[in-house]
């Protein structure tokens, strides 16, 4: 039920019914002094309830606020299920940071914006070397990470166990979207499907809290993605790069360093016994 009653609410959010308008509301905040004369660009992407023989629908996007006399009006015919990207006027945001921005549907077809990704602004922040120095650092994050679980694990471990230890935790990482999967769903092996309820709810009750806790503290590491954000021309700020290095270097890291030092200390390491 919880479940229906969310989809209804983000449904209603997201559509935009045929001659009805939707407006998003953008607070630049700070970064409005920089954004004087720049070129701005809007990345938007919708799905169509049905299509047409021309794959475009009539859309009408209005930049600015037009009670203050400050909005451009720009018709547009734009395609489904696909992001496109067009330029708009710069200086349409008010004193304060404000950009309105409008949708009106002109076609006959309801289209629907998604929540996650439906419309970004985009605009110039530095340039590609700076943000690729800043998503290689990221990466070195996690090389100390990998780094420091190594030497943990070889204080009270042989080599060729230690590097086992460290490959799994590294795949117990990488596998963070299996268990986001199991926790959604709300069951290890699935639903019965004559019954509807969850096979195994002793597994359940056995593992689901283990792997919330597990994907709480991968989601936390693995949310940190420069790759990405390269591949598509995203900036990496220093804020993020600080809470990388924070996170994954000193919090993480930290404890494996602390914890691999304890264990090192506590073990006898040989006798070497001499021979007069």
């Amino acid at each position: 039920m919880k479940q229906q009653l969310r989809a209804l609410v983000k449904a209603q959010q997201e559509t935009l019914a045929p001659n009805y308008e939707r407006i998003w509301d953008l607070d630049l905040g700070a970064r409005r002094f920089f954004l004087r004369d720049q070129p701005l660009f809007l990345r938007v992407k919708f799905h169509a309830a049905s299509q047409n023989d021309a794959g475009l629908f009539n859309t009408v996007w209005v930049i600015g606020d037009a009670a203050s006399g400050q909005s451009v009006q720009m018709p547009r015919q734009m395609a489904a299920d696909s992001f496109q990207e067009f330029p708009i006027p710069p200086n349409l945001f008010s004193a304060d940071g404000q950009l309105r921005i409008q949708c009106i549907n002109r076609d006959s077809t309801t289209l629907l914006f998604p929540l996650e990704d439906g419309l970004e602004l985009l605009y110039p922040d530095g340039g590609f070397t700076l943000n690729c120095a800043r998503g290689a650092g990221i990466i070195f994050c996690w090389l100390a990470l990998i780094a420091a679980m190594g030497l943990a694990a070889s204080t009270f471990l042989s080599f060729p166990v230690a590097t086992l230890l460290t490959v799994s935790l590294l795949f117990l990482g990488l596998s963070g979207g299996m268990f986001s999967e199991v926790l959604q769903a709300g069951t290890l092996l699935g639903l019965n499907d004559d019954t509807g309820q969850p096979e195994s709810q002793a597994l359940d009750w056995l593992f689901l809290p283990v792997f919330r806790a597990v994907a709480f503290a991968v989601n936390q590491i693995t949310a940190f993605s420069p790759v990405e954000s390269l591949v598509t021309g995203r900036s990496i700020g220093w804020l993020e790069l600080g809470r990388a290095i924070w996170l994954i270097v000193v919090l993480v890291g930290g404890t494996f360093a602390v914890a691999g030092i304890a264990i090192f200390k506590r073990r006898q390491l040989g006798q070497q016994s001499l021979n007069n």
